[in-house]
């Protein structure tokens, strides 16, 4: 909500609260989503290095996952300047 409303500090804020309940309970599905939007946060931030770590993994658990988030994600990544998704591989 207040990443839609222009305030970026105050969502980011938000979502690391978010991310530390989603480890906290051990839902992963939920912590990728904190780790998206930290990430969507750090980018308008201009803190590219933060954005494009949140993001690889928030990648990385969606795809773990099998999450209809991770195609979208990767697409999203793969537009942005700079940041082709396909670094975000599992571990073999």
């Amino acid at each position: 909500m207040h990443l839609t409303r222009g305030d970026p500090e105050r969502a980011r804020a938000c979502y690391r609260s978010a991310l530390d309940i989603a480890r906290n309970i051990d839902n992963q599905l939920e912590e990728a989503r904190a780790l998206e939007g930290t990430g969507k946060c750090a980018a308008m931030l201009s803190t590219a290095a933060t954005a494009d770590g949140a993001l690889q993994q928030a990648l990385v658990i969606y795809q773990r996952l099998g999450a209809a988030d991770a195609a979208r994600l990767a697409a999203e990544m793969n537009a942005s300047p700079g940041g082709p998704a396909d670094t975000a591989q599992l571990p073999s």
